[in-house]
Order: C-alpha cells, then structure tokens, then sequence
C-alpha cells in the first residue's frame, strides 16, 4: 500500500482534473437531470443545459498548460463557463465557477482552506445572481452545502475531504427540495440544478482523486407523470431570452432593477467586464 494522497495545496493541476472531472461526469449522467427537470418550465433541458455550460468551460481550459498559476486557469474556466451557459441552472452554475474563480483570483496556488472559501464565494455569486431565489432549488442545495461544511471548512487540511462533506451536506438539502417546492412533490422529484449541482462536486471529486464514484439514480420520465396527475402549466412569459452585453460597465444590479418588470426567472449573471442575462 502507498501512502495516501493528501490534498493539502491544489495547484492548477489539480484545480484542472477536477474541473474536467465534472465535465466528464455531466457527459454521463446529464440525462438523468433532462428526467428530473419541472421546475421552472418542464423542459427536460436542465442536463444539456447545464453539460453545454461546462463543455464550453472546458473548451477554455483544455489547452493551457497546467504551469499556469491557479488563478488564471479558474478565470478562463469562468469566461468559458458564463460565454457558454445555458438556461437557468447553466446559468447559476456559470456564477458558482465565476466566484471560485473571484475567490482564487491572483493565486499561484490554493491552501485548502483558500480553495474552500473560493467554493463558499461561488455560492454566493450564485445567490446574487438570481433576483427572486426560490426554496426548493439549486440555490437550496448550495446553501446547505455551504452551512453543512462552515465546521469542517475550520479545521480539515484536505480539500478531499471538503468536497466528500459537500457532497453529503449537499445530499441532505437535495433530499428535502420535494418538502419545499410542490411541483416536485407532485412530480416525485428531487430538483434537477440541484442534483446537477451534486453532479458537479462529485466530478471534481472524481477528478482530484481519481476515485469514480458510481452513480445510480433511479429515474422514471418525469413529464408523462405529471401528465397523470393532469398539472397545468401557467407560463405567462413562454420565450427563454438569453444575452450577453460586452464590454459592459453597468453593474449588475442597475441591469436586474431594469429588466425585472420584463419576465420572470431572471438571472444577471457577471463576468469579467461582461452581463449575461437569462430571463
């Protein structure tokens, strides 16, 4: 038996494995959350959505060389993230990356503790992000996860260990979004950006480690039930409107105040001197 790894300092190396890890587990789980996704509209695209956000991240960090310092490789991960997001749950995910990269932004390389705080610093961008936050959501499962870990964060050394506590705080939030959204209940769901958000730790997991964890989660099409039970569906603003302003200088509160008598599900997500809006 070796000895075993400690993550104790993640590099770009690293930082990049676990950014490619969660790529890679969306290309094969990504169909799972089409099934769970009702909420906001039962499209069934949460999974595309959110894969084409990340495979747009990877396309931006495939090719820099790993000697890079940490920060630059989380600020092109962000650009690529937030150009390429997608729907709503895309959209929130660009903003997790977006603040991990806020949160790493100058580094050469992260002390565990600092790659943890970038983490909480995502789930705030994300919260910022969306204008009215809805229980039951991702944006639930990222808080559990970033109250569920705020003990652990103050004395564990190894950020694999961090993203194992995420990933069971995070678990226990998921479990309860059916207790905090009726649609889901109706449906017999848990929320799909939240699963999706799981996802997404879980990979970065898979890829800082190497260890794959498998995944079985039983899933029966979604739309068909909620068919059965005869839901209707009021969707007073029925078109998906995404843009993206560059350069932009206005902040993105001024952008939310603006737009918000325009539709509904409004999510301002920022980039590096640019807007993107999901509405």
């Amino acid at each position: 038996m070796g000895a075993k790894v400690m993550y104790t300092t993640i590099d770009s190396v690293y930082f990049k494995n676990m950014l490619i890890g969660a790529y890679q587990l969306f290309q094969q789980k990504y169909e799972i959350l089409n099934q769970l996704n009702v909420f906001p509209v039962p499209d069934g695209d949460t999974g595309n959505n959110m894969l084409n956000t990340l495979k747009s991240m990877y396309s931006m960090i495939a090719d820099v060389d790993p000697s890079e310092p940490i920060g630059i490789m989380a600020e092109k991960a962000s650009a690529g993230a937030i150009m390429g997001a997608r729907g709503n749950s895309g959209v929130i995910l660009s903003q997790i990356i977006h603040g991990i990269s806020r949160g790493l932004h100058g580094k050469t390389t992260a002390s565990c503790g600092q790659m943890s705080k970038a983490f909480q610093y995502g789930i705030l961008y994300a919260y910022r992000s969306v204008t009215k936050p809805v229980e039951g959501t991702i944006l639930s499962v990222a808080r559990g996860i970033a109250k569920g870990t705020r003990e652990v964060i103050r004395t564990e050394t190894d950020f694999s260990k961090i993203l194992e506590a995420s990933i069971t705080c995070g678990n226990e939030a998921l479990a309860k979004t059916p207790e905090q959204l009726q649609i889901l209940k109706d449906a017999n769901v848990v929320d799909a950006g939240g699963q999706g958000l799981i996802f997404f730790l879980m990979g970065c997991l898979n890829g800082l480690t190497g260890k794959v964890e498998k995944i079985d989660i039983e899933v029966k099409p979604v739309i068909s039930r909620l068919e059965a039970k005869g839901e209707q569906f009021s969707i007073e603003y029925p078109y998906c409107t995404e843009f993206i302003i560059s350069p932009c200088k206005l902040p993105a509160k001024e952008v939310r105040k603006r737009l918000e008598a325009w539709g509904e599900s409004m999510i301002v997500a920022e980039g590096d001197n640019l807007i993107k809006v999901h509405i």
